[in-house]
């Protein structure tokens, strides 16, 4: 047969206005009528002048009028919905057999021959009738879900995707019937409960808030259509935000891979920038933090006009590793080494001035200058919460006699000035050091004081 030898369909059955009889189930004996049963009866085949009765045209028509009715339906591709008194009178539906719904929405396919179940397949609960979903369009939802578990019909379960809504108030289950079949399962419900879609007495499949699952029924359980992935195994896997944890089952969104970059590329020097002088610090773009050195000035030495002269204190030190704050420019000041004195004069040397970064509460003050008496202190140091070194500058040493200078107070990674018979007193080592005091010889020899180091600021630039 070739798809070319369509017969042709009628719009109307055969009769379907003329002259004709319903054909019963049985016919009256003698009478002449045809039946379901006998057809036509024995007497409609005896001739006439023996007492036969002629076949009715009206049977004819009505006959006719059914059977072609029937082919209309099926051209129509029209089907039965589930009949029990039917299926009892044929010993069961064939398996094989597609029975339309009820609500015309889908079919359910027979798979047992001979299927003496009467029992309806569009039950309430999770009985098996050995009909199952074929084809069905459509939707399932199911609303109002709050904690107690809640049993499918088998309409709503023979549609493939299946809508939860609701506010769960504890963990429930959905109950599925076992059947071999899949569906997509939609989890809109809100409340601290979980859901798990199962069947009566078997396994089943979490199905988390605000997500779905594609499961699969294999006639006992449900199990997820794409298993969860592993190293060895392909499937389905959680995202993760998280760049600390070890998990061989997440999976990493952008955000983490992006912190994780920016962690991995934290810490890395950008530029060094050095201010022997006062200035404006503009950050090199893309730091993020900076370690900051900062050194106060040291002062001068003291002068004389007797023999043996005092000296001066260095400056102070503070470092720190800080967050770089949100200005465009930074003003850095840096301090001056106090002045020296000058020889066979008796005076004060110069203190030395502050550096200082206001901006992260930032300074380290500069030493004292000589005086005539007494051993200065170095300057201190003041820096906000996260410095990680704070250094007060070292005192001078005084004269230890008629006939010596004193010695410049020293600094962190730089010395003191020393005094000299034949020359004037050294300047304070660079950073911040302090310088010696002045000598008058015993040869009556005046010599002037040291000066004190200037300060010194270091910005060092990571990303």
């Amino acid at each position: 047969m070739k798809s070319s030898h369509t017969p042709t369909k009628h719009a109307i059955p055969f009769g379907q206005n003329g002259n004709k009889r319903d054909i019963p189930l049985e016919s009256k004996t003698g009478s002449g009528e045809a039946s379901l049963s006998l057809g036509f009866p024995p007497e409609t085949m005896v001739p006439k002048v023996s007492g036969g009765i002629p076949p009715s045209g009206k049977d004819f028509n009505g006959i006719l009028n059914e059977l072609s009715a029937m082919g209309r339906w099926a051209n129509a591709g029209a089907g039965y919905p589930f009949d029990a008194a039917f299926a009892n009178a044929v010993g069961g539906y064939p398996a094989g057999a597609k029975i339309p719904n009820v609500e015309n929405s889908g079919f359910w396919l027979n798979t047992v021959d001979n299927n003496n179940n009467l029992d309806n397949p569009e039950v309430a609960d999770d009985r098996l009738t050995g009909r199952v979903p074929a084809e069905n369009y459509g939707i399932a939802t199911l609303s109002g879900l709050v904690k107690a578990d809640v049993t499918l019909t088998t309409l709503q379960s023979a549609k493939v995707r299946i809508v939860l809504t609701g506010e769960l108030k504890a963990n429930m289950a959905v109950i599925f019937p076992a059947w071999q079949t899949s569906w997509t399962v939609v989890n809109q419900c809100t409340g601290s409960g979980s859901l798990i879609c199962r069947t009566k007495a078997g396994a089943g499949v979490v199905v988390p808030k605000g997500e779905s699952r594609e499961i699969i029924g294999d006639g006992s359980g449900l199990v997820p259509r794409i298993v969860n992935a592993s190293t060895t195994v392909a499937g389905i896997t959680q995202l993760s935000s998280a760049i600390d944890s070890d998990s061989e089952t997440l999976a990493a969104t952008p955000k983490a891979v992006k912190a994780l970059a920016d962690t991995l590329s934290s810490g890395r020097l950008l530029n060094i920038q050095s201010f022997t002088k006062s200035g404006i610090y503009t950050p090199t773009l893309g730091t993020r933090k900076i370690r900051v050195k900062c050194w106060g000035a040291g002062g001068g030495g003291a002068g004389t006009s007797t023999n043996g002269g005092a000296t001066s204190g260095a400056g102070g030190d503070v470092e720190g590793l800080y967050v770089l704050p949100n200005i465009a420019t930074i003003e850095v000041v840096v301090g001056s080494g106090g002045a020296s004195v000058d020889g066979d004069v008796a005076a004060n040397g110069g203190d030395g001035g502050a550096s200082s970064i206001m901006a992260l509460s930032i300074t380290a003050d500069g030493g004292g200058g000589g005086q005539s008496t007494g051993n200065l202190k170095g300057g201190k140091t003041s820096g906000p919460s996260g410095s990680i070194i704070l250094i007060q500058g070292q005192g001078g040493m005084g004269s230890l006699a008629s006939f010596s200078d004193g010695i410049g107070g020293a600094f962190f990674s730089s010395s003191g000035g020393v005094p000299h018979v034949g020359g004037p007193g050294e300047c304070g080592g660079y950073p911040g050091g302090g310088g010696a005091g002045a000598f008058k010889s015993y040869e009556n020899s005046a010599h002037a004081s040291g000066r004190g180091a200037d300060g010194l600021v270091i910005v060092e630039e990571y990303s």
